[in-house]
């Protein structure tokens, strides 16, 4: 937590709600924002729920909150939310913005969500790793994040589990809940952002370092599962 533990103070939240509440998104907001982490080493945020008029104030579940201020407590605030849309991925997304990647996964993983969801969603977290009781399979999987940059086909992956590769792909699915592809594919697009973000290696030397083998395909696989550009994930997140 070394990197995390470095990070800035928190900001001035605050969760303007209307005449009903979305229950829900509320808490989202209140989760990320709203409870003290600073024991893990994550931002302590100022946070505070406004209203037109304080008091209580009814939700869409059946029950009522108490929002203890009016909107006067909007000035002051480094950022307003308005929690009625489904939004985790979105809250994420504010704190990597501002606090980098390793702030938002650790915050991901205290909400136990995966930060990086897929289906077309530019989104940038990476993805925890399921926990599994399978030791063997847990010592391969850190054994392939140290060795991204190896071409790890399932034959091999395989061996070194000493297990068959039609068991050793069942055995991957059921840990990780994916096949050993795109486990890897994720594992190496998170490293390569990593390297993206904290260095100024160019693409080609990114794309080799993460196992891609050439920048015209780690600039394929981003294009295709980030939505955008290595040099534009560069421009925006890089740290260096």
């Amino acid at each position: 937590m070394s990197e995390v533990s470095a990070i800035m103070a928190g900001m001035d939240v605050v969760a303007v709600v209307g005449e009903r509440i979305a229950a829900f998104e509320l808490g989202i907001v209140c989760q990320v924002f709203g409870l003290d982490r600073s024991d893990d080493g994550l931002p302590r945020h100022d946070f505070a729920v406004c209203g037109v008029q304080p008091g209580l104030v009814p939700t869409t579940s059946g029950f009522a909150v108490d929002v203890p201020h009016d909107l006067d407590r909007v000035a002051g605030a480094d950022l307003v939310t308005v929690p009625a849309w489904p939004a985790i991925d979105a809250c994420l997304h504010v704190v990597r913005e501002r606090d980098g990647a390793a702030v938002a996964n650790a915050l991901a993983r205290r909400m136990v969500v995966p930060a990086y969801l897929e289906g077309g969603q530019a989104q940038y977290v990476e993805t925890p790793v399921p926990a599994t009781q399978d030791h063997t399979l847990a010592d391969l999987l850190d054994w392939m994040r140290t060795h991204l940059a190896e071409p790890l086909t399932v034959d091999t992956l395989a061996a070194r589990a000493h297990l068959s590769p039609r068991t050793f792909a069942r055995r991957f699915k059921e840990t990780t809940g994916t096949t050993p592809h795109r486990w890897l594919l994720g594992q190496r697009l998170q490293h390569a952002e990593n390297l993206l973000e904290t260095t100024g290696l160019p693409v080609d030397v990114v794309a080799t370092l993460a196992g891609f083998g050439s920048g015209d395909t780690l600039r394929h696989h981003f294009a295709a599962r980030r939505g955008v550009s290595p040099n534009q994930y560069r421009r925006t997140f890089a740290r260096v």
